[in-house]
């Protein structure tokens, strides 16, 4: 679920993204389908921002099959009419990553617009905030800042460690990658 920070400084480095994404997913994810779906996740961000498919930068990123035949069934899903919770129950919607990165995938690459992608990924059920999340990261990415909804950014507070200090960052962060 933090990995999008990788994806932005490593967008445009395959190999690098791999390793910084593995590197970070260790400090916390010992199972190595967790550290491949953090992979995969990374890859998918970074594809976003390039204006590339997402779904098939992530089905190329996954090294272990299991996580390999979801993508491939969010794949064949494309196109559906499937209502959110039957996608949870057939994708996954749980906390482990091969069970909730190809359910926040296949949101954004099932619906044109930050809004809807990330309202589909919570209406999954399930570990709503992690798959929420990643969708948000996806949308966020292939859609741009300005294609969330003002209302939900305005909901947001604005402490000391609020909206604006993780806007800040975020300028900061997309600076420091565009000078790598």
């Amino acid at each position: 679920m933090r990995i999008a920070p990788i994806a932005v400084f490593f967008a445009d480095s395959p190999d690098e993204l791999r390793a910084q994404g593995e590197r970070s997913a260790r400090l916390t994810h010992a199972h190595p389908l967790a550290v491949d779906a953090a992979i995969v996740q990374a890859a998918a961000v970074a594809a976003a921002l390039r204006g590339e498919g997402i779904l098939a930068a992530a089905r190329a990123a996954a090294k272990r099959s299991v996580l390999r035949r979801q993508l491939d069934r969010a794949a064949a899903l494309l196109g559906s009419d499937l209502g959110p919770a039957e996608v949870g129950e057939l994708l996954g919607n749980s906390a482990i990553g091969h069970e909730s990165v190809p359910t926040a995938i296949f949101a954004v690459a099932s619906h044109g617009g930050f809004e809807q992608a990330v309202s589909f990924a919570v209406r999954c059920g399930g570990d709503t905030d992690t798959v929420g999340a990643m969708a948000g990261a996806l949308a966020g990415a292939a859609c741009g800042r300005a294609a969330i909804p003002a209302r939900w950014l305005d909901a947001l507070e604005n402490g000391p460690r609020g909206r604006r200090y993780v806007e800040l960052l975020a300028d900061a962060m997309a600076v420091a990658a565009a000078g790598r």
